[in-house]
């Protein structure tokens, strides 16, 4: 791969996961619309401590006039998405997209990580796999534990939003505008045609190749071609793609059409939020700078390890000190003992060799 289209890649890779990360921000909304006042049942509420059984009631200061004291700090929270045909949004589903947002609250900046779906990492209890997996066997808590694990971070709060969402979201803007290639056009009717039966709609058929506004089962039809050239990383720009016309369509909706885009999408997230803290959440997605992007590994061995393709980092460690230095500025990382193991053994495994490096020199 040359330095020039890894260098693009990465720009593109960027500019998605703002998109992505709105997406959670709108499905926060969402869920506060669907939760204030209401009473869950236990295995339908945020698995917080403070909300998990309790009826959540959220307080709207800002429609009381009231001022809401600015936060201190900083934090890190994961969002994970997932592409699930029935809503599901915990075990038995594989997060597609792994990101890692830090937010400095002293300088309103918000730094966006992601990890890419097949890097090679230890999951508990299943041994070396893509950590995509993670997020099936065990749902955001475990995708949340193998994180930490591997990358010494001290994550505790996530989002799982589901990509199906998306659809409806689209819908609910009028559609969003792609261009399709030659071969995307040749494939995209049979991924219609599932969507479609899946979302029980009756969207049409892309004839040839050229720009078109496409409607929600569309849109998903599109994100979710694979095979073809450039296969899964050219399936995660597509979704990334998707998101971010999206949300250049949703900043523009008035007041009224916004809310009913956030009443379309009411089960699309799960999360270990408060409501209260949620609603802050999103108020600062909107109104922080995202100061930087990037994705991790930069180094890797892109090959078949015991049966699957992975992506295995060269080395655990080095990306991890790349990673805390991105996300918190971090210069003087030191691998735990846990972490130095696995870089060992993630080494072992590819041989000690990368074959892929997106890294700009």
């Amino acid at each position: 791969m040359k330095k020039q289209e890894a260098s693009g890649r990465r720009r593109r890779i960027a500019a998605a996961a703002i998109a992505v990360a709105l997406l959670g921000g709108i499905l926060l909304g969402s869920y506060l619309l669907k939760t204030a006042g209401a009473k869950r049942e236990a295995e339908d509420t945020p698995s917080s401590p403070e909300t998990k059984g309790k009826q959540v009631t959220v307080k709207r200061s800002e429609e009381k006039g009231e001022q809401e004291e600015d936060q201190k700090g900083s934090e890190m929270f994961a969002i994970f998405g997932v592409d699930s045909r029935e809503n599901e949004l915990g075990e038995g589903t594989r997060s597609d997209s792994i990101m890692l947002v830090q937010v400095d609250h002293e300088k309103k900046t918000i730094r966006v990580a992601s990890v890419y779906r097949d890097c090679l990492v230890w999951i508990e209890g299943h041994g070396f796999e893509k950590i995509t997996h993670a997020h099936a066997y065990g749902g955001p808590e475990l995708a949340v534990d193998t994180v930490n694990r591997n990358f010494d971070l001290q994550v505790s709060q996530y989002l799982t939003v589901n990509f199906q969402g998306v659809a409806e979201a689209v819908d609910a803007v009028g559609g969003v505008e792609q261009t399709l290639d030659e071969e995307e056009a040749d494939v995209i009717n049979s991924y219609i045609k599932e969507v479609n039966t899946i979302r029980k709609t009756s969207s049409g058929k892309i004839e040839k190749a050229g720009t078109y506004v496409l409607d929600g089962t569309q849109a998903v039809a599109f994100s979710r071609i694979r095979y073809t050239e450039g296969g899964d990383y050219k399936r995660t720009e597509r979704q990334r793609a998707v998101l971010f016309q999206l949300f250049e369509k949703a900043k523009s909706l008035s007041a009224d059409k916004k809310r009913q885009l956030l009443e379309r999408l009411g089960k699309g997230v799960r999360t270990n939020f408060s409501a209260e803290d949620l609603l802050k959440r999103m108020k600062q997605l909107s109104e922080y700078q995202v100061e930087e992007m990037n994705a991790f590994p930069q180094v890797f061995y892109g090959g078949i390890i015991e049966g699957a393709w992975v992506e295995a980092p060269v080395t655990l460690t080095e990306m991890n000190a790349k990673l805390h230095l991105f996300l918190q500025k971090e210069e003087n990382y030191l691998p735990s003992s846990q972490a130095q193991k696995y870089s060992d053994e993630i080494a072992v495994k590819a041989g000690g060799q990368a074959n892929v490096d997106l890294s700009d020199q």
